[in-house]
């Protein structure tokens, strides 16, 4: 995420938990989700104007879990509270209003999909759980994809069962 500033910031005054993505431009509507940028840093500050922050694999896995939040440019929106990054003599950046959030002015959509990393399975509890690399939409999980077999490729393999939905 990249913020671009109308004065001069220092980069260490930035408090992260200040700054907010939202999903409409005024907070106030009824189906607004917002979420904090909270342990975010900033990963480079290429000039005292423009400040790019490193999102922790915790919030952008919770903003993929919201299915109305920073999916286009019509629905990311960036609000800030008083005191959350200050000039460089110390002054606090004009907050931007949540019933007025300013809306990205570049958006780069996710296209890398998840990917499963481990899964356990107990045969006794007929349960098998999937570690994914990212937040996934369950709902859009179709068990009948997926194939157990008894070695890792599908050629060799001795044995193999496919999953069922239901």
């Amino acid at each position: 995420l990249t913020l671009t500033f109308s004065r001069f910031v220092n980069s260490s005054s930035f408090n992260s938990s200040y700054f907010l993505l939202q999903s409409t431009q005024n907070s106030s509507s009824n189906i607004t989700e917002v979420i904090s940028l909270y342990g975010s840093y900033i990963m480079s500050d290429i000039s005292d104007l423009i400040v790019t922050l490193r999102l922790s694999d915790e919030l952008l896995n919770s903003i993929k879990l919201l299915r109305n939040l920073c999916t286009s440019v019509n629905n990311t929106f960036l609000s800030l509270l008083p005191n959350g990054i200050l000039d460089t003599v110390g002054n606090s950046i004009v907050p931007i209003n949540s019933e007025s959030a300013i809306r990205v002015s570049q958006f780069l959509a996710d296209t890398r999909s998840p990917e499963i990393l481990s899964y356990q399975l107990d045969v006794n509890r007929g349960i098998i759980v999937f570690t994914f690399t990212e937040a996934v939409d369950v709902l859009t999980l179709t068990l009948s994809s997926v194939n157990l077999q008894s070695a890792f490729h599908y050629l060799i393999a001795q044995e193999s069962f496919n999953l069922t939905d239901g």
